[in-house]
């Protein structure tokens, strides 16, 4: 057990904004006891040493979710089963849990509070594939389980996957600024 009223859960690569504490503080003054900050992608050209000019750089938007903030108390409620971190499934398994267990959640898809240095998709490395059907059996038990709490979760799910289209179907000039983003040559 520890003091704070709220849990912080971030990937470890992604980065925080310097306001991103005084973000988090207004969004709890609002009465949010849960909500998901989607982080932002900048140019894979940054490093540790560049932090001045990343923190500057807007990026562009992703649809992924890999910062959480939850009151402490929902999280004995979180039906997570053995899901593992680092691997696909472990984010859409927060936000299903927060967003049906929760009185007020909020998903912040545009802010700039959070971001990520390239966008390498190292999850989809083909030997990461293992982990990825480990963790979508347990994401599927999860489902399961939350069903009976939420009998149209299908619904939560394809809102949290409305921004997931196949490269095809968008337009090719976000495809061309997705792909200058995907490869983290030169930063070390």
């Amino acid at each position: 057990d520890f003091e704070s009223d709220y849990i912080i859960y971030t990937n470890s690569d992604i980065a925080l904004l310097p306001h991103f504490y005084l973000f988090v503080n207004e969004k709890i003054n609002e009465g949010k006891d849960a909500f998901v900050i989607n982080r932002r992608t900048i140019s894979k050209f940054h490093n540790i040493k560049s932090l001045n000019s990343a923190y500057s750089e807007v990026g562009i938007i992703h649809p992924g979710f890999d910062c959480f903030i939850f009151k402490k108390e929902l999280f004995k409620d979180l039906i997570l089963e053995r899901i593992c971190i680092g691997a696909k499934y472990v984010g859409l398994s927060l936000y299903l849990n927060l967003s049906i267990k929760a009185s007020c959640f909020k998903e912040y898809d545009g802010e700039h509070v959070t971001f990520h240095i390239g966008n390498d998709r190292i999850w989809r490395d083909v030997k990461f594939n293992q982990f990825e059907k480990y963790n979508e059996t347990e994401f599927n038990k999860i489902k399961l389980q939350l069903e009976t709490e939420h009998p149209n979760i299908d619904s939560i799910i394809n809102f949290a996957l409305r921004y997931w289209k196949t490269p095809k179907q968008l337009p090719k000039w976000k495809v061309r600024l997705i792909n200058l983003f995907s490869l983290n040559e030169g930063s070390s």
